[in-house]
């Protein structure tokens, strides 16, 4: 029997302002206790941080990068060269303790500006450990990849699930096989309770794919509303469609509401209620 491996994680956001409440994922922290070993990733699209907030501090941020890498990254990697912030870090007692713990205490101290969002768990095993790390390291720091290397359509519904069963175990999580006019496929890929899941991205390296993908996608969620009769169903897309981390590009925007207004007509033609939510909102 393979064993079970937890993975604890916690996403590092950059919030400038405190009262716009903007923010933006710059890095992820993980803990695998199985294996004595923690881990920091940050951001490295520095671009994309200057357009997001224009009067942001490079070299402050620089050190509290490697300030972090410097205390999660265990075996250490010894690459700190710049002083660090000068705050107290918890000792690695915890390190090899299989809980929300460690991660919780080494993360708790950051405010303000960075800020850690809550200690979360996937179970993974032996085999797939390093591949879940990455599609949670290509989850939360999105555009950090050309999109030839994001996270595809269905590495997001291995997670999903990894995740839901993970988080819901006093809810049933089941494969419907809810089939479309066209394929043997269920149209559907998940249900945990009353609600629906279909995973889909608004995010293709060539329009044309993406164009099809999606045309495809409103065609089966239309079956499945009226001819199954399903009300309550959530569209997963792999990218982070909250007002906090808008689209790349004004393309990608148009697309997102073109997209949202044929779910609006949707709910209002047969009273039903389709929500589209990041995966990140998921996890």
């Amino acid at each position: 029997m393979t064993q079970k491996i937890n993975i604890y994680y916690a996403v590092l956001q950059y919030i400038p302002s405190q009262i716009r409440h903007e923010c933006l994922n710059v890095g992820i922290a993980f803990h695998v206790p199985n294996y004595k070993m923690s881990k920091f990733v940050s951001a490295r699209n520095k671009q994309r941080i200057a357009r997001f907030d224009d009067e942001w501090d490079k070299s402050f941020f620089d050190i509290t990068m490697e300030a972090l890498h410097e205390d999660l990254d265990f075996p250490t990697t010894g690459k700190l060269t710049k002083q660090a912030i000068n705050v107290f870090f918890p000792k690695d007692d915890l390190l090899q303790k299989d809980s929300f713990d460690y991660l919780r205490r080494k993360t708790e101290y950051f405010a303000n500006e960075f800020q850690f969002r809550d200690v979360a768990c996937i179970v993974s095993d032996e085999r797939n450990l390093k591949t879940d790390m990455e599609n949670l390291e290509k989850t939360f720091l999105y555009y950090d990849r050309p999109k030839s290397k994001r996270i595809t359509t269905p590495a997001a519904k291995r997670l999903l699930k990894k995740s839901l069963k993970s988080k819901n175990t006093d809810k049933e999580l089941t494969e419907p096989q809810i089939k479309g006019k066209f394929d043997t496929k269920s149209i559907i890929d998940y249900k945990l309770g009353e609600n629906y899941l279909k995973v889909t991205s608004f995010d293709y390296a060539e329009n044309g794919v993406r164009a099809k993908e999606l045309k495809s996608s409103l065609f089966d969620i239309r079956t499945a509303v009226k001819d199954d009769k399903i009300k309550n169903l959530k569209i997963i897309v792999s990218e982070d469609i909250s007002k906090k981390d808008k689209y790349e590009s004004k393309e990608n925007q148009e697309v997102f509401d073109d997209f949202n207004n044929e779910i609006k007509q949707l709910n209002t033609e047969y009273n039903s209620n389709i929500q589209i939510v990041s995966l990140q909102e998921m996890l």
